[in-house]
Order: structure tokens, then sequence, then C-alpha cells
């Protein structure tokens, strides 16, 4: 059974109106950018942890041996 042109369209609250593929196409943009945020957060302190374990294996070292 087919749609009718009308019926494929989805209001906004914001006043516009897209059609479902659009709206879909949205979500999922908004969706990968906010995985992305948690992924270079994530990256980000696991960077920052291995910096700090080198910087706590370098501190028992004697001063003559650390670069």
């Amino acid at each position: 059974m087919r749609l009718s042109k009308m019926k494929k369209h989805v209001s906004r609250a914001s006043g516009s109106s897209l059609c479902a593929k659009c709206v879909s196409d949205r979500i999922k943009h908004a969706l990968l950018i906010e995985e992305k945020k948690i992924v270079e957060k994530i990256l980000k302190a696991k960077a920052q942890s291995q910096k700090a374990k080198l910087k706590m294996k370098l501190s028992g070292l004697p001063r003559w041996c650390s670069g």
C-alpha cells in the first residue's frame, strides 16, 4: 500500500516540514556526532592515563637516567 505525499512528511516543532528520510538522516547524523565526541573523550583520557603511567615509571629512575 502506497502512502500519499502528505502522509510521508513529518511535522516538526520548529514549524518546518521534512520528509521521513530527512528526519531519519538528521537523527543518525546527530547520533554519530555524539558518539564521536564520546570516543574522543575516551581516547583523550586514555592518552592522559598512559602519560601519567610513564611519568610514574620514570620518577623511579635515577636522575642521570631520565632523558
